[in-house]
């Protein structure tokens, strides 16, 4: 029996080495060996089954004889729902296309690949830094295959309009074109807006704005310490690092402050993109997955995008990414065999076949690194690179929390100092509960 154990541990750790050196390019036309492994491997996605079917259906031909693969496609809004009731189930698939934001909540529904079979430094060296996201202190959790990051969006005719010949690159600039563009009337009705920050109710991505502003002030979020998880955005260790936060916040909420001179938007104009796409607003903070739905939604509006401005001091560029990657589950039947596909999904050809399936930038580095002439794909790629998301709890609460405390900071309740502390310590509370 132990010589059995030794010898199924010694193929499995060969198998997955070879797979690695699949995955790394080093072997690019070596193909598994397929004794003791191979079956049948079930995938989970959100991607439509028309959209991914062309590229599985190539990807099987390649690997024919050496395994079955099946992909499910499952509803954004219930995936989640649906994951844990077949995890309770024992019915849960060996590979899935795992988002960012269900790490916190499920990384340990996750069978690491462990750092023996790919190490942390050839991990970091592949993708770009922020799917660091995917590395636990048991190995990788998932293996990062695109990135979808927040971009400016801007109306070009609006800035033509008032004499800005481009898009601002620095939040100093932007707070100088709110003067230029917006427009109130003297009931202090907003007739153009500049630009939607400072409330949630209208803007569906500010939950996302906020929190690349305070990753752009120097503040992660979350971080994990020797207790587990803990919120840092009431750090009381770190005096410099509050006052940064409170200016984050404190420069969201201007913009919808009647008090201040930068006042451009209010709870009651319409939501933001439909806002941007009457032509009532001059920039539009949304995600690269965005484009096409503006587009569609209004093919004669004349509009562009951008990396999302920088903070006037300098430092490390941010933006905000949601992060997807392959996946193995701890409790596939056939982990060996699942493991295989994710290192051959992740290969740079797999990838950026895949990044073009789901209209996304890719995360690895070589793939980054290429030449593009289209006029799009040059924003997408550089806001790829600077792309950092956090360990978000429950995003649906999260939301409600960082609501609450700009509502709070907004209308003066409490001092920003005073929200953001109330904000920390239930984010605290949430991971008490995982």
């Amino acid at each position: 029996m132990r010589v059995f154990q030794v010898v199924v541990l010694m193929f499995f750790g060969f198998a997955l080495l070879i797979g690695s050196l699949i995955f790394s390019g080093i072997l690019p036309g070596f193909r598994a060996p397929t004794a003791g492994t191979g079956g049948s491997v079930v995938l989970w996605g959100t991607i439509p089954s028309s959209q991914i079917e062309p590229f599985l259906r190539d990807f099987r031909a390649k690997h024919q004889g050496e395994f079955t693969l099946e992909y499910v496609a499952k509803n954004k809004d219930t995936f989640e729902d649906e994951y844990l009731q077949a995890l309770a189930l024992g019915r849960g698939p060996d590979l899935v296309f795992f988002p960012q934001e269900m790490i916190a909540r499920f990384g340990d529904t996750l069978s690491p690949l462990p750092f023996e079979t790919m190490s942390e430094r050839v991990f970091r060296d592949t993708f770009i830094q922020g799917s660091d996201i995917y590395l636990s202190t048991d190995g990788i959790l998932a293996l990062p295959l695109v990135v979808d990051p927040l971009v400016m969006y801007y109306n070009r005719n609006m800035l033509t309009n008032v004499g800005i010949t481009q898009a601002p690159t620095n939040w100093s600039q932007l707070i100088l074109d709110v003067d230029q563009i917006t427009e109130i009337d003297n009931r202090r009705n907003i007739l153009t807006s500049a630009v939607a920050l400072g409330e949630f109710t209208n803007i569906k991505n500010a939950k996302d704005i906020l929190a690349m502003l305070f990753l752009q002030a120097g503040n992660r979020i979350v971080e994990i310490g020797a207790r587990g998880y803990r919120s840092t955005l009431a750090d009381k260790n770190n005096q410099a690092g509050l006052l940064s936060t409170v200016s984050a916040l404190d420069f969201f909420t201007q913009f919808a402050d009647q008090s201040r001179t930068t006042y451009t938007w209010s709870r009651s104009l319409p939501e933001a993109e439909q806002s941007f796409l009457a032509e009532k607003l001059a920039f539009y903070f949304g995600f690269a997955s965005e484009f096409s739905t503006l587009r569609t939604k209004n093919p004669n509006l004349n509009f562009d995008l951008s990396v999302v401005p920088q903070r006037d001091s300098g430092g490390t560029k941010q933006t905000l990414g949601h992060f997807a990657g392959i996946a193995v589950l701890a409790n596939s039947a056939n982990k060996l065999t699942a493991w295989e596909i994710a290192l051959l999904l992740a290969t740079s050809e797999n990838a950026s076949a895949l990044s073009a399936v789901w209209q996304l930038p890719p995360v690895r580095n070589d793939l980054l690194a290429t030449q593009v002439t289209d006029a799009i794909l040059p924003v997408f790629y550089d806001s790829a690179r600077i792309s950092r998301t956090w360990r978000d709890p429950n995003p649906k609460v999260t939301a409600d929390i960082l609501e609450q405390m700009t509502a709070d900071a907004l209308l003066k309740r409490k001092s920003s100092a005073e929200a953001i502390n109330d904000a920390s310590s239930q984010i605290d509370n949430l991971f008490d509960t995982l």
